[in-house]
């Protein structure tokens, strides 16, 4: 195995093992799955635990039990979980508020820019002379085919570690949340300015009875395809709690 500059070695007889960066790591990644623990409290955690460990080394234990002994020191992550819940509470319930609307935002999204593309593909169907029925029919197996797929990946994307969703974005800058804010709302205008157009476009191009005929084929499509979709989303939203906070039950 190959070190880093910040591994710890010792010398056991004739033996160089390097063993320290590894039990930090995964002593690290159990902790990142305490949602009460800041990316810089595990820093300075792990500086606790890395001096610890340092300490004990001196005394003849191995480097796997001096780390052994110093998380016992400092607690396993349950504890600590308790521990740092009674500061950063208010931390907790703002990331799982920005998640709740961070997720509504971006399947209000999806569902706009998705609708968009389908308004773009029914407007180039009905050009090639085919009737309004059919477009509609056609626009709304475009809309199912595509939820599909990006349901499917999300699922298969987020099928990784335990801890992957809960670190992407462990403290978030004002500046990142500013940039992050303006490109949802220039894709959303642009979307909704496509949606507009689409709609225009069609309505001139097909004239008032065809563009109505369409209209209420899509009406009701979307009545249906609602409920549908939303009891879709709870169950993606079931198995990705699975796959993502609990891998070793999916």
């Amino acid at each position: 195995m190959v070190c880093g500059p910040h591994d710890t070695w010792k010398i056991m007889g004739t033996k160089t093992v390097c063993q320290l960066d590894d039990l930090v790591d995964s002593w690290k990644q159990r902790a990142r799955e305490c949602e009460s623990l800041r990316s810089n409290d595990i820093l300075e955690l792990e500086q606790h635990l890395r001096d610890s460990v340092d300490s004990l080394s001196t005394t003849g234990l191995d480097i796997q039990e001096s780390f052994i002994v110093a998380l016992h020191r400092i607690g396993n992550t349950d504890q600590l979980g308790i521990e740092f819940n009674k500061t950063n509470g208010g931390f907790v319930w703002s990331r799982r508020i920005f998640w709740m609307v961070g997720g509504y935002i971006l399947l209000m999204l999806a569902r706009l820019t998705i609708d968009a593309f389908v308004d773009a593909f029914q407007l180039v169907v009905n050009s090639l002379g085919l009737t309004p029925k059919l477009a509609a029919i056609l626009g709304a197996s475009l809309t199912v085919a595509i939820w599909l797929g990006l349901l499917r990946l999300m699922c298969s994307t987020a099928s990784g570690s335990s801890a992957y969703l809960r670190t992407r974005i462990p403290d978030f800058s004002r500046w990142s949340a500013i940039w992050l804010s303006a490109s949802i709302l220039l894709v959303y205008v642009v979307a909704y300015a496509s949606k507009l157009t689409s709609h225009f476009v069609m309505f001139r191009s097909l004239g008032t009875n065809d563009f109505s005929q369409m209209a209420i084929i899509n009406a009701y499509f979307e009545a249906a395809w609602s409920p549908l979709l939303f009891l879709i989303l709870v169950l993606t939203a079931a198995s990705l709690k699975r796959r993502v906070f609990h891998p070793s039950t999916a």
